[in-house]
């Protein structure tokens, strides 16, 4: 198996602003991140400028396109590592390859060892892009029971209502799964409906099983 390419940045001053980290990189390492993204930039940039560019578009890629593998993936680091996680050897960084390849995270070498480095903003814009949560089963029937005491001159209304918060319901969780589903084609070539499944009930009090996940993935 080809082991994947991960460029290392040159030294770290104790700085994670992602600025700061991208300036390790040298020009060409940021145009090929720029690429990962779709982001075409002038050649004849200076390399500060690049990295402006560069920046804005990550934090935009974390708070959209990525944000809930971002989030799956922070939630799991222990939260004494601060910004910085100790990986033993070459195998242990390839398992964050995808990631700092898309200029999400970064590495430095630590005489054996590798330090894997997490921008102090990629976090505030992976919280800052945390979505709402959807209409529960819980919220719907308190929402049912504010209606007006006379139900039946608003039978009709309240009916044409709930018809329409359980389309909006089942809209935004199949396209929320199908942008997750993506995000993790994107980053690492495939996705699991298992994990789809766990990161789902993870994060919202309506609970889906696998078959369901499958179901209105396949719709």
């Amino acid at each position: 198996m080809t082991e994947p390419i991960i460029d290392i940045i040159k030294g770290h001053s104790g700085d994670y602003s992602m600025i700061n980290l991208l300036m390790g990189y040298t020009k060409r390492q940021m145009m090929q991140i720029a690429d990962s993204h779709g982001l075409t930039l002038p050649k004849s940039w200076k390399k500060n400028k690049v990295a402006e560019a560069l920046k804005e578009k990550i934090l935009h890629q974390a708070q959209t396109l990525y944000q809930e593998i971002l989030d799956e993936v922070l939630s799991v680091i222990p939260e004494n590592t601060q910004n910085s996680l100790l990986v033993e050897d070459s195998q242990g960084l390839n398992s964050f390859a995808p990631l700092i390849q898309k200029g999400f995270f970064f590495a430095v070498k630590a005489d054996d060892s590798y330090i894997v480095i997490i921008p102090d903003d990629l976090k505030d814009a992976v919280n800052e892009g945390r979505p709402e949560q959807v209409i529960s089963q819980t919220a719907l029937s308190d929402w049912q029971i504010e209606e007006p005491a006379d139900q039946r001159t608003n039978l009709k209304s309240q009916s044409s209502d709930e018809e329409k918060v359980t389309k909006d319901q089942s809209e935004h969780t199949y396209y929320l799964l199908l942008k997750w589903k993506k995000q993790l084609t994107a980053i690492y070539g495939g996705f699991s409906i298992s994990h789809l499944h766990e990161v789902w009930n993870r994060y919202y009090t309506d609970s889906l099983t696998e078959e369901e996940i499958t179901e209105i993935l396949t719709d």
